[in-house]
């Protein structure tokens, strides 16, 4: 099994995750209980066995992490009041202006107010507008009119007043630096509730509490910087043939990027640890979408049986298994047995014990069924043509009957799809193959090879295509003889029957004295089948290639855009500090 349990936003993420990869809980002779460290491998196989390694490794990942930036900004604004106004009277036009957003305010006496806050404002473009208004660059439109508009949100409330944006903040580090400078360099600072700022006797301490406060209205994005992966295994399994599985599948499968893994032996499955960073060493971020994770899965199976592990992928309707639970699911779940005060919801805890028990999802079971069972009749008919052993025959025929017993009825529309199609097949074998016909299909058989020839690469592949050409060819005019066999013996017994009816007639007696046609041969039937999977799998693999080029590319677009943007804002972040 594969599972990404996390992603990696931040160098503090990233530092706890080292740490519990490269560490395991001991206790100690005393009783005490404490940390070993236990060895690690990175891409190229070197090992990082201790906390001053760790740190290392951390400080060249870290190197290449995006920061979280804010959508929206928290901006400096300056206040230049036309007339006299009490405290009172500006601290209502101010929540006027703001609405539901927080801010600090600090009143001057030479009539000036300075505001920090959290506004709906976009980041980054306040902040380029700022920048080309310090610089003389161009109109600073964009803080033009967030300026004119919170003047006209404060005209509104009562108070005349000149708005100047001094600076917008575009991530949390500058968002919390600004914030420690106004309440570093600003007086009598008030919030928007009208108290004074509390926290603490420092300043960080003061601005820690502010911002947790505001935490809640701070849109931000969190990067995805590495994946936390984990390979696990059945109980029993050679943990250092699943180790060399998992490092062999991630040397093909994530060229470039760096990665670590961990095994940790103390608990019951084999499992390994994986972190991956996001991006590989050109800026190519991973993607891990549920398709993607499935092809993984197959891969890694096929690998791991290559090192002598019996490993097959499943989906989880395959097995008819429940949904799986989360770590934090679970914790709620042992907290609410040992803690009867602890509430949680009945469906977690029915979800976690339903799993654990092994418990047969119902709905997983009825849907493979209804799948399964007509692949197992066509396979019993498939058995009987090709002369198979009666008891495997038989074998298949009550697969085919256990599967459509077990699954539910199905609904009125699909009972008559079902009948539509078998009225149909039924209606094609009765049905009298002329040479027209059987040349059609020869020819549709002869244009799906030539495809299959266009997707193959190696001369390998060519030749084997080219011997199944000749093994169809060889079929269809053994088949295509006895058609014509048939037609000649109908028409002789036709004529020999007494007289020339008329042709109507003649035609109803070739009708009902031609015999049935002989079915069309098992493996030409496979090879058919063959060459339409074929050729499907190399559409889904072009259109799936361009799409992604197409996506690449997008994603290039948008990277090379923010990097652009990020630089802008740092170089305004740096004029303002």
């Amino acid at each position: 099994m594969i599972k990404v349990t996390s992603t990696v936003s931040s160098r503090a993420f990233a530092a706890g995750l080292m740490t519990y990869l490269g560490t395991r809980d001991i206790e100690k002779d005393n009783g005490e209980k404490g940390k070993v460290d236990i060895p690690i491998y990175d891409q190229d196989g070197l090992v990082i066995a201790s906390r001053e390694e760790r740190a290392a490794v951390l400080a060249e990942w870290a190197s290449e992490f995006r920061e979280a930036y804010a959508v929206n900004a928290l901006a400096t604004f300056s206040l230049t009041l036309a007339d006299p106004v009490d405290d009172a009277a500006l601290h209502d036009a101010l929540n006027a202006a703001f609405g539901s957003k927080p801010f600090l305010s600090s009143r001057h006496p030479d009539g000036t107010v300075s505001v920090y806050a959290v506004t709906d404002l976009p980041a980054r473009k306040i902040a380029g507008a700022l920048k080309a208004r310090e610089k003389g660059e161009g109109p600073a439109r964009a803080a033009e009119n967030a300026e004119a508009d919170f003047a006209r949100r404060l005209a509104d409330a009562g108070v005349a007043a000149e708005v100047r944006i001094l600076g917008a903040a575009v991530s949390e580090t500058s968002g919390h630096y600004f914030l420690e400078k106004f309440l570093r360099t600003e007086k009598g600072v008030t919030t928007s509730a009208g108290d004074p700022v509390k926290g603490g006797p420092t300043v960080k301490e003061r601005a820690d509490g502010v911002w947790r406060a505001w935490s809640s209205h701070i849109r931000t994005v969190e990067p995805r910087n590495a994946f936390h992966v984990i390979f696990s295994a059945r109980a029993g399994t050679d943990r250092y043939a699943m180790q060399r599985a998992v490092r062999d599948f991630l040397s093909e499968q994530v060229t470039g990027h760096r990665w670590i893994t961990a095994h940790h032996p103390e608990t019951g499955h084999v499992h390994v640890h994986a972190m991956i960073s996001a991006r590989d060493d050109v800026g190519k971020a991973l993607r891990l979408t549920k398709p993607e994770l499935y092809e993984w899965r197959a891969r890694f199976a096929a690998r791991a049986r290559a090192h002598g592990i019996a490993m097959v992928a499943t989906r989880r309707a395959d097995v008819a298994a429940t949904r799986p639970y989360s770590q934090a699911q679970a914790g709620a779940h042992e907290r609410g047995k040992s803690d009867p005060r602890y509430l949680k919801k009945p469906d977690v805890a029915d979800r976690v014990e339903r799993k654990r028990a092994g418990v047969v999802d119902r709905a997983s079971l009825t849907n493979g069924n209804l799948a399964l069972a007509p692949k197992w009749q066509a396979t019993a008919s498939a058995l009987k043509k090709a002369g198979a052993e009666p008891s495997v025959i038989a074998a298949a025929e009550r697969f085919a009957a256990a599967a459509t017993a077990q699954a539910a009825q199905p609904v009125p529309l699909a009972a008559l799809r079902i009948l539509i199609a078998t009225i149909q097949q039924q209606k094609e074998k009765a049905m009298p193959l002329s040479l027209e016909q059987f040349d059609e299909r020869v020819s549709r058989a002869n244009t799906s090879m030539d495809r299959l020839e266009t997707m193959v690469d190696s001369s390998a592949e060519r030749q084997a295509v080219e011997e199944v050409r000749k093994e169809i060819s060889a079929l269809f005019a053994e088949q295509r003889r006895d058609i014509q066999m048939q037609q000649m013996r109908s028409v002789a017994e036709a004529s020999g029957a007494g007289g020339a009816p008329p042709p109507a007639r003649a035609d109803e007696a070739r009708a009902q004295d031609r015999p049935a046609p002989a079915t069309i041969d098992p493996a030409i039937a496979a090879q058919q089948q063959a060459i339409a999977a074929g050729r499907a799998a190399r559409a889904a693999r072009e259109q799936a290639g361009a799409a992604k080029g197409a996506q690449d590319e997008q994603r290039q677009q948008i990277l090379r855009q923010a990097a652009q943007e990020r630089q802008r804002g740092n170089d305004c972040d740096g004029a303002e500090r």
